[in-house]
């Protein structure tokens, strides 16, 4: 086999990219849906007038190949042709190669599975036709991309000055993907947080729509016990609370309470009712949005705790954080939910005398002197990696 040549496929006219503008809506749109390298061989098929026969794209040091389009699944395992574009590659690259670049390049095999690319496959092997695209995937990141065309399928006219004029484009739609990522990455990264904290939480749009929730707060929901969900709105399950809840969330959001209000929902029964905190947290782009500024609206995080819900410590961030041990963990996670140690006692089955001294050990580990002074920093520590609602 040989290592190709430069082919100066250049001329002194301005490029004419074909169908340009459709093409860079297209990505645009497949990066939306974090599928730009899926669409990429149909766009650079449309852009150049011709599919190519692969498209491959190197990434990392050594350059990793992944196959993005084969016409022929034989030609991506082919290693003569590996090996080949490997190679060409090393070259172009000690040419100095920069981000926003297009060459072109022949490339000569031997090999009888690559090297013969006609409709019978017959007659001497020929030249592969590569050209080669360096992008920049994000800052600081390259990929080179090798769009080959094999000896039956030559690259259409002004290819490269077309591929070339095209990168700007390709690169900022890369960058769009790469973003949406990062953001999606965050956004499920702080919902996850939010689902280790026991008090319920709910963002929500300027009309209450809800938009995302923690697992307290759904549990909350599903329960139907002060709170629930109409129509795709927090709402109450007592009449007329539900109304007034909606109201609040408008008020706060529209920034006529400062930013933030509070109010109590009824529950039926003699249970205590859920403390509600609205706080405006301004605008949003999440999922489910229904503002006509393209999904975007001031919207509420909406903070709803249960006072007939004990929150209990994890016995395991206790022992790690004061150096309890097991039986200590125990009894001080029964003791921070509000119980009394006769209470706590009699529900781990130990004796009321092993019980304070289990807390004379509790108080000297975590530096405090009384019970109350112990709930309130054991109450801190509710909030862990490993609390589930």
């Amino acid at each position: 086999m040989e290592v190709g040549s430069d082919m100066l496929l250049r001329d002194d006219l301005p490029p004419k990219p074909g169908g340009a503008g459709d093409v860079a809506i297209s990505l645009f749109e497949a990066a939306a849906a974090g599928r730009l390298w899926e669409a990429l061989p149909h766009e650079v098929g449309t852009l150049l007038g011709d599919a190519p026969d692969i498209l491959v794209r190197y990434d990392g040091a050594p350059q990793t190949p992944t196959y993005l389009h084969s016409v022929e699944p034989d030609l991506a395992t082919c290693q003569c042709l590996d090996q080949l574009l490997r190679a060409d590659l090393g070259m172009v690259e000690k040419l100095g190669f920069e981000p926003g670049r297009v060459l072109a390049r022949h490339l000569d095999t031997n090999c009888d599975l690559c090297g013969r690319r006609g409709a019978d496959k017959l007659g001497p092997p020929a030249d592969w036709h590569c050209l080669w695209a360096k992008l920049e995937v994000t800052a600081g990141t390259t990929a080179v991309l090798a769009v080959a065309f094999g000896p039956a399928n030559s690259p259409p006219p002004r290819a490269a000055q077309r591929l070339e004029a095209f990168l700007p484009q390709l690169n900022l739609a890369l960058s769009f993907q790469a973003a949406q990522r990062q953001s999606s990455l965050l956004q499920h990264a702080a919902l996850a947080a939010l689902d280790r904290m026991p008090i319920g939480v709910a963002l929500t749009d300027a009309e209450a729509k809800v938009l995302a929730t923690n697992a307290a707060a759904r549990s909350m929901i599903e329960a139907r016990d002060g709170l629930a969900l109409t129509n795709g709105q927090l709402s109450a399950t007592i009449n007329g609370a539900g109304s007034k809840l909606r109201k609040l969330i408008g008020a706060v959001a529209a920034g006529t309470h400062r930013g933030f209000a509070n109010l109590s929902l009824p529950r039926r029964g003699a249970r205590h009712p859920l403390s509600v905190t609205i706080a405006q947290v301004g605008r949003t782009g999440l999922p489910g949005s229904t503002a006509a500024n393209g999904g975007h609206s001031t919207s509420t995080v909406v903070y709803v705790t249960d006072p007939d819900r004990p929150i209990e410590p994890d016995q395991d961030s206790l022992r790690t954080t004061y150096g309890l041990t097991a039986a200590e963990a125990r009894l001080a996670s029964r003791i921070a939910t509000g119980e009394s140690l006769a209470d706590v006692a009699a529900a781990l089955d130990i004796s009321y005398n092993t019980a304070r001294t289990h807390l004379r050990r509790i108080f000297g580990k975590t530096q405090t002197e009384r019970q109350g002074e112990l709930v309130s920093l054991l109450l801190s520590a509710s909030i862990h990696p490993n609390h589930t609602a």
